[in-house]
């Protein structure tokens, strides 16, 4: 297959010593559809994200047995991975400008994060645990934002919904769902080492397979005709703003924050779901791996309800965000809070806590493509920026749920009180959503600074 690269390509064709780029010539012939394989990396490198942080899961309690942690300890060392995730998201912005692009971005961030994790094999104890996890939190922090950047030059609006649900969403419970039943058995089988290096193996080659075949823009891109880059049209637009003003907008914070609900159901589910299976509900740890997907096919089956349901809305309203983005949101992160809440207040068995939790995740899950779309459909040429700072306080997750999760867990002896608390977080999120409108806010003002008023945002 003909090399992708970063600049003009020149290609050769019978009869012509030289030619240009497919783009610069007629529409002659079937028009390419390059975007396709450009959204099937950015699925794989999320897949592939997801699994590496799904290892340790997995894995969590082969480590509490062999390091000897209390659950207070295993959770601070989850939540460890949070803060240099968080720190480099938000240098996301910073990160794509400094880097060229997120092609460049891309292939160094992933094969870092993927030596980091690799590293892991080597932890000696609770110390070195929490540094190797801070490192590769690190390094996987600039990859959402990166892809946010990718997929708004890459996919016009009328696709961007799916994008957000079935590339960026779909692959974060995908990487779980696979890495799960994995890593418990090789875990089981060889030690807990050994899942580390395997996932490592796997980021390296993802790093190696991006190098040849995305690049940072369409038009630098050899195979991309003109038909396609007409499809694409307006991805490549995107109103005049400072990154100061995309900082300090309270309507993108409001946002980061209502995404934040989602992610804390994602990050107990990640952290803490296979020792929530052996501690409270005294499953044995070889069975784990399997019962452990059940969530995870909540998360993936809510990020496909949604990838349907965003751009149907969409087209249906006429681009209303209020209620194609706004009332999605709001709706699903109410149903996940109350499920969550059955889960407590309820004295089932097994058997229908996991058919409560699948729900939960679900609807959870059924939110989150939202808040990945909102930077491609406001901003498109800064949604790398504005993807940076609303993942990065969506992300901030990372970080609270493992700690806070692990310490009430040994405060009080039972999952009663931390599950109450991912019941309540996506509840008071709703409500905000529902009430202040962030997203048809920031779409409003977006398009007064365009000149626009191409999208329709009454207010609630």
């Amino acid at each position: 297959m003909e090399g992708l690269r970063n600049g003009p390509v020149v290609a050769t064709e019978i009869g012509r010593s030289r030619a240009e780029p497919a783009h610069s010539r007629g529409a002659a012939g079937r028009p390419s559809n390059i975007r396709l394989s450009v959204a099937v990396m950015i699925f794989l490198v999320t897949v592939i994200n997801f699994s590496d942080r799904g290892v340790f899961g997995a894995v969590g309690p082969a480590l509490i047995d062999n390091f000897h942690l209390t659950t207070a300890q295993f959770g601070m060392i989850g939540g460890a991975f949070g803060f240099g995730y968080v720190l480099s998201t938000f240098l996301g912005g910073l990160t794509l400008r400094l880097c060229g692009g997120p092609k460049r971005v891309y292939v160094l961030f992933v094969s870092a994060w993927s030596i980091a994790l690799g590293a892991t094999a080597f932890a000696t104890g609770y110390v070195s645990l929490l540094a190797f996890r801070v490192l590769f939190g690190f390094c996987e922090g600039v990859i959402f934002p990166s892809s946010q950047a990718m997929a708004g030059r890459w996919f016009p609006p009328q696709e961007r919904g799916r994008i957000a649900a079935w590339c960026l969403t779909l692959g974060q419970p995908v990487g779980p769902l696979i890495a799960t039943p994995t890593a418990v058995a090789m875990s089981t089988a060889f030690g807990w080492r050994v899942p580390f290096f395997v996932w490592m193996v796997i980021g390296l080659l993802w790093a190696c397979a991006a190098w040849r075949l995305l690049a940072n823009d369409p038009r630098q891109h050899a195979r991309v005709d003109r038909n396609e880059l007409d499809a694409i049209g307006e991805a490549q637009a995107g109103g005049g703003v400072s990154a100061a003003q995309i900082l300090l907008n309270p309507y993108l914070w409001v946002s980061g924050l209502c995404f934040f609900a989602s992610a804390y159901v994602l990050y107990f589910l990640l952290t803490f779901f296979p020792v929530y299976l052996v501690q409270a509900r005294h499953i044995q740890y070889s069975q784990v791996g399997f019962i452990g997907d059940v969530p995870f096919l909540g998360l993936a089956a809510g990020a496909l309800l949604a990838g349907w349901a965003l751009d149907k809305l969409w087209q249906r309203t006429g681009g209303n965000m209020y209620v194609s983005r706004t009332l999605l949101a709001a709706g699903s992160q109410l149903m996940a809070g109350l499920i969550f809440v059955l889960v407590v207040v309820t004295a089932a068995p097994t058997a229908g806590i996991l058919a409560m939790i699948f729900w939960a995740a679900l609807f959870a899950y059924a939110a989150n493509p939202v808040f990945f779309a909102l930077p491609m459909d406001v901003m498109p040429r800064h949604a790398g920026m504005a993807g940076a700072l609303v993942t990065g306080i969506g992300s901030s997750a990372g970080i609270f749920a493992p700690i806070i999760t692990g310490e009430l867990v040994q405060l009080t002896g039972s999952y009663a009180s931390a599950i109450l608390v991912v019941a309540g977080i996506p509840i008071v999120s709703s409500i905000v959503l529902i009430l202040f409108d962030p997203i048809g806010r920031l779409a409003r003002q977006q398009a007064r600074l365009d000149g626009t008023l191409a999208v329709a945002n009454p207010v609630p």
